[in-house]
């Protein structure tokens, strides 16, 4: 909110990697302070990981030269596309936007095996299932952590029985 320069200077102190899928970095602050996607191997299992921001980002932030290089649904089917070409067998997106946003976003582009939100005043109960995308939603506060638990099957696909889903409240 306080701009991209303020942002940079502040993930200097950041030990994790940053997603930036839908944002136009380049010659700004934030060039080479994130990337596009991520694939994480666990075992031989590899997870995919892409990035949405709210469509609103040029409304409610300050983002200066950062902007969107399009939108959630045509980002998400290219990222999809990309993380499994690269191999993923599980692709997870993250999500800054509101659950009905993000639920848009699991009804139009397929391969998505879950989609986490986090910009809704409201956190979800439990998790809910679009086509074959599982939604979760943390809300926008910060006041639980989700703990979602699956299993995979040896086609490397979630095994829809052994899912687990948990609102941890931070006090």
């Amino acid at each position: 909110d306080k701009g991209p320069k303020v942002l940079a200077d502040a993930l200097k102190y950041a030990e994790f990697e940053r997603l930036c899928t839908d944002l136009k970095v380049k010659e700004t602050p934030l060039e080479n302070r994130c990337v596009p996607f991520l694939i994480r191997e666990y075992q031989s299992l590899k997870i995919g990981f892409f990035s949405l921001m709210t469509e609103d980002f040029p409304i409610i932030t300050n983002g200066g030269d950062v902007t969107l290089t399009g939108g959630n649904i045509e980002t998400a089917r290219r990222a999809v596309e990309k993380l499994r070409k690269e191999g993923a067998h599980i692709v997870v997106g993250l999500v800054h936007d509101t659950y009905e946003r993000a639920a848009a976003v699991a009804s139009a582009v397929p391969g998505i095996d879950i989609l986490f939100g986090s910009l809704s005043s409201r956190y979800s109960k439990n998790y809910s299932v679009i086509g074959r995308t599982i939604l979760l939603n943390g809300g926008e506060n910060g006041d639980y952590l989700v703990r979602f638990d699956f299993k995979v099957d040896d086609a490397g696909r979630i095994d829809t029985e052994s899912l687990k889903y948990r609102l941890i409240l931070v006090d």
